[in-house]
């Protein structure tokens, strides 16, 4: 899909924008969504500002889509309120909830919600002939086209929707929610039931209609590659509520809790004192939890020669190994310690050990300082500890970072 760049002339609607340049696009606070005694969402307090990229990640059942809809007017919360560009669309006490049309939004379903009986043509008109998105009539059809334009669909305006590839039905649903000009995309997984090459290619081409657009999006996933690819801000929700938030990569290397990092697979999860009983110099108080990834271990290159900015880890015991291609993934004890180990096939060929990678067979290990991420509350004492116990050492970037 070629992205044309969008037209940003703005009709005027009265009472639409309200905003200073210090508003949010989108401001919520207190949101809560129950269903009888279950807390769908809790608590939710969230500001994102004009422009921004945001995607809500979490597994299912965490309340991800029910804080979109509630934004989208799809979805009436239990409490709470809801400003969008400094306007209030939605306060449970005051009574204030507008209808989806009003608030101005384009949303972008997992399904695409298209219409069996309507053109492609006649979706993107729709939008622009009712609510806070209507032109006059002499204009909605240049205007469509101009959209259909935008996408790559200009030559499938009389087509519908069975007569598309799964690919073009998705651009039928960006453009239909991207032709009134809507400050605010909403998107609900709408790449989930492509394949995964259509989903590689079609989330670029989401990117670039958010930047040719200029509007702020707010995008549901429970892919975490979706996420960082697409995202300048990453929220991650579990249980209801928002357990860690900040830049794709900052909230990728630095987990603030045990789910976080099972979630964005650190694979290797010890207490402190196990991790104590293991390594040849831990950082790590009893209270810590420490948390690496397989990637993070190494097989190391002499028995007794850690590799400069590792912890050795020590002698190691191999149960499983499984090549995967790039890797051999691996899965070693040390007593009743168990520790997962991706090798680049690569590292195999320098060191020639594959041999050494068959279970039964004995591995000296070290990890990677600054991977490692402590978990427990003293983190950033133990990084000022770090950094006097060893001043050419560069205090480790995960380890008890707390970014807000």
């Amino acid at each position: 899909m070629v992205v044309s760049t969008l037209d940003s002339e703005r009709i005027d609607r009265s009472g639409l924008h309200t905003s200073t340049p210090r508003d949010p696009a989108v401001a919520v606070r207190g949101l809560g969504k129950s269903y009888g005694a279950v807390d769908a969402v809790r608590d939710i307090d969230l500001d994102i500002p004009p422009g921004a990229f945001v995607s809500i990640l979490g597994p299912s059942g965490s309340g991800k889509t029910t804080v979109l809809r509630s934004v989208a007017g799809l979805e009436r919360p239990t409490r709470g309120r809801i400003d969008l560009s400094g306007r209030t669309v939605f306060d449970a006490e005051a009574g204030i909830d507008e209808s989806i049309a009003a608030r101005n939004v384009g949303v972008i379903f997992q399904n695409y919600a298209l219409w069996p009986h309507k053109t492609v043509l006649q979706h993107v008109l729709y939008p622009l002939g009712r609510g806070a998105g209507k032109l006059p009539r002499s204009v909605r059809e240049p205007r469509a086209r101009e959209t259909l334009a935008a996408v790559g669909l200009e030559a499938l305006g009389d087509r519908y929707p069975y007569e598309l590839s799964g690919g073009q039905q998705q651009r039928v649903a960006v453009a239909r929610a991207i032709a009134a000009r809507p400050p605010l995309l909403l998107m609900d997984e709408p790449l989930s039931n492509l394949d995964a090459q259509l989903r590689d290619r079609l989330r670029r081409e989401l990117r670039a209609v958010h930047d040719a657009a200029g509007a702020t999006s707010l995008y549901v996933t429970h892919d975490q590659e979706e996420a960082f690819a697409l995202s300048d801000h990453v929220i991650l929700m579990h249980d209801g509520q928002i357990v860690q938030q900040g830049p794709p990569v900052e909230v990728f290397r630095r987990p603030e809790s045990v789910f976080a990092a099972t979630f964005f697979g650190f694979e290797n999860l010890f207490s402190a004192a196990e991790f104590d009983t293991v390594a040849e110099h831990s950082p790590f108080r009893p209270a810590a939890t420490v948390a690496f990834r397989a990637r993070a271990v190494h097989l190391r290159a002499a028995p007794d020669t850690p590799a400069a900015g590792r912890i050795g880890l020590g002698r190691w015991t191999v149960q499983a190994e499984e090549f995967t291609g790039d890797e051999v993934y691996l899965q070693v004890t040390r007593g009743l310690l168990s520790l997962a180990v991706a090798v680049p096939v690569t590292t195999v060929r320098v060191l020639d050990r594959l041999t050494d990678l068959i279970p039964g067979h004995q591995v000296d290990l070290d990890v990677d300082l600054e991977d490692l991420v402590d978990l427990g509350p003293d983190g950033p004492e133990i990084r000022e500890q770090i950094g006097q116990q060893d001043q050419n050492t560069v205090a480790p970037k995960g380890i008890g970072d707390n970014p807000s």
